[in-house]
């Protein structure tokens, strides 16, 4: 029970708690879910090529050519993160999100009229302007969601972003049936590449993104309405953590105040208030029982520190966890930027990414080759976003057990490997290509849990958000590069060498994780 600023540990506020992470988790995942319609862009892109080849006049326009939108995504991905970051640091959750979701929402009904239009004012709204508020609002929601739940942020930002990986599960299905209900096969052959000219399917490619985009913003909205922020200082809330008996997750203020008072108690003979929990004195007993309670209170939280402490071993490097949340951005920048560990982010990630962009935005254009089902290669990848989600909180739980270095070099691995034998799908048959994207999907979302979990191991979960735009600056080079490199070598180097030339690329991102520096950042 409450009385004035005391407040105790009951189950009612520990109920209170847990529904309210509950449906904040629940929001975010809804949100995560449009913002995940990004994978789509590998089924829908077919669509859209063949709409600006006969639709458009842009004759010469190729396959291929679809790398350029979801890359030019990561462009503005990296700006999205830091503004993100920035409008949760100074706003909080819910208008950061909103900005972030306006943005992303108006992009795709913006996209209804700019693909009448030219290849590149597509590029402009389904690209760009796409890419910033969907980083902008993944930003805010993950941020969120993992100061929730500070104990485990590896399994808390895989299950919010399983979303995010399963966004194209009903999407992909959704954007096929409206356009393809007749399960048409591409009709023209040139070269490699197959392209739809059906008219009845081809008018309906510019109304698909009205469609879309009202959904989006219907959904987005009810997830705004649940997200919330933490409690605010002063709040003492008492949760049962796995592994941790009777463990209290408590406010900065409650943390460091206690600490600073709990050398002083053995001295203490009169009332004295801790942040919320007052020690009374009294001739019958009762102080000495508080007082031990207050004391039992203190030895948990210095048995379990939590990212605000500053213990001995993380007193010694700049970049791992115990940055403080009050720190400016430029002293954040700076820590980050003395920390190895970044550097090599930024060389697994451009890594991951270039093998992304190829496999995700080429998967069905290439199984177009082989595979007269258009209906088929929809269901890859719906369920391959299915392996997308669930392989999410997989590699989170695998980072919290052990480190997010082994978590990478499994990651790297396994997507470098499925990436190199891909080509043998064209031989082995259907069975084999959606065994093959489902396993490609499931390997690389790992990297999205395993750096915003790592970063906010590293730098605290307040400066998360920051820290992730500063990394995924990358993608920036990353995508430009693998557009160039893919429309550039295409023709040369065919299918094959494509994912061929993306698996040695993704052999590089392996090697650079066995530098990973982790060994003081383990699960807590």
């Amino acid at each position: 029970m409450a009385d004035g600023n005391i407040i105790t540990n009951s189950e009612a506020p520990k109920r209170n708690f847990r529904w309210r992470a509950i449906v904040v988790m629940l929001g975010g995942i809804l949100i995560h879910l449009t913002l995940g319609t990004y994978y789509t862009f590998g089924n829908f892109s077919p669509y859209i090529i063949s709409y600006l080849r006969y639709r458009v006049g842009e004759k010469n326009r190729s396959n291929v050519d679809g790398l350029w939108v979801p890359n030019i995504a990561k462009v503005s991905q990296s700006i999205g993160n830091v503004v993100g970051g920035l409008l949760f640091t100074r706003f909080g959750t819910r208008i950061s999100t909103t900005v972030g979701c306006a943005f992303f929402s108006g992009s795709v009904l913006l996209s209804y009229f700019t693909i009448q239009k030219s290849f590149i004012a597509f590029a402009a709204t389904y690209g760009f302007v796409f890419g910033f508020g969907m980083f902008a609002a993944y930003t805010s929601t993950l941020t969120s969601v993992i100061k929730w739940m500070p104990n485990n942020p590896g399994l808390a930002g895989g299950i919010i972003v399983a979303g995010f990986g399963g966004g194209a599960l009903v999407f992909n299905q959704a954007i096929t049936r409206y356009i393809n209900p007749h399960n048409k096969v591409p009709d023209v052959i040139e070269g490699s590449d197959r392209y739809f000219s059906d008219d009845d399917l081809l008018d309906r490619v510019p109304t698909s993104f009205l469609i879309l985009g009202a959904t989006y913003t219907v959904m987005q909205v009810i997830g705004i309405v649940m997200i919330t922020s933490p409690p605010h200082q002063g709040v003492n809330v008492e949760l049962n953590i796995p592994g941790r008996k009777d463990s209290y997750i408590k406010e900065e203020r409650i943390q460091n105040d206690s600490f600073r008072q709990n050398d002083n108690l053995n001295d203490s003979n009169s009332k004295d208030e801790m942040d919320g929990e007052v020690i009374k004195d009294s001739s019958n007993g009762e102080h000495d029982i508080e007082k031990g309670d207050a004391f039992a209170a203190n030895r948990n939280l210095k048995e379990y520190p939590t990212s605000i402490e500053k213990t001995e071993e993380t007193k010694s490097e700049p970049n791992i966890q115990g940055v403080k949340s009050k720190q400016t951005v430029l002293q954040v920048i700076m820590i980050t930027f003395r920390s190895r560990n970044f550097y090599i982010w930024l060389v697994v990630l451009f890594c991951m990414d270039c093998g992304m962009g190829f496999v995700t935005t080429l998967y069905k254009s290439y199984g177009q080759t082989f595979i007269q089902d258009d209906h088929f290669l929809a269901l890859v990848g719906s369920c391959s976003s299915i392996f997308n989600c669930v392989g999410r909180p997989c590699w989170g739980a695998l980072m919290d057990r052990f480190t997010f270095k082994v978590a990478m070099l499994c990651v790297t691995g396994f997507f470098a490997s499925f990436t190199a034998t891909f080509i043998a799908s064209e031989f082995c048959g259907e069975a084999f290509f959606f065994v093959w994207v489902c396993a490609v999907y499931f390997s690389f979302c790992g990297v999205w849990i395993a750096l915003p979990a790592s970063l906010s191991n590293l730098y605290g979960a307040d400066n998360m958000g920051i820290n992730f735009g500063l990394v995924s600056v990358i993608l920036i080079f990353s995508g430009i590069g693998t557009a160039l490199l893919g429309t550039t070598l295409k023709e040369l180097i065919g299918w094959h060498g494509i994912f061929l030339l993306s698996a040695g690329i993704l052999t590089v991102g392996f090697i650079a994780s066995f530098f990973f520096n982790d060994q003081k950042v383990t699960k807590r």
